[in-house]
């Protein structure tokens, strides 16, 4: 396994999504959205100078909006998680909030299909 550093887009792209969805504000325990992208970019930092016993700057985030569908922002968290599920991440709120994120756009991708309202309940 190894970590990288993900793109600016990634980070955008999971904070706009997060914008658009305010309850995840709290979810993530920010109060905006460039406190969110830093804590993002702060993990994955952390993880990848984990990995690699190297430590790097952490630039400053700033917001710049990327609003895409769920399943492209459902990659992205997906590859964030990834890149981030490092030991001395184990333990972090802000991974684990990403991976509740993760089941929550599974969960919204899937109900907004045809078939999820076609299927039997029970």
């Amino acid at each position: 396994m190894s970590a990288h550093i993900v793109t600016e887009r990634c980070i955008n792209a999971i904070v706009s999504y997060c914008r658009t969805e305010q309850f995840y504000q709290a979810m993530f325990q920010v109060k905006d959205d460039e406190q969110l992208g830093q804590k993002l970019m702060d993990l994955n930092y952390r993880a990848v100078s984990g990995r690699y016993n190297e430590i790097s700057p952490i630039p400053t985030y700033c917001y710049s909006p990327c609003f895409l569908n769920r399943i492209a922002v459902y990659k992205y968290v997906s590859g964030l998680i990834y890149q981030c599920s490092e030991p001395i991440n184990d333990d972090d709120n802000t991974l684990l909030s990403l991976r509740h994120l993760k089941a929550a756009l599974a969960d919204r991708i899937i109900s907004g299909q045809p078939e999820y309202e076609t299927a039997s309940w029970t």
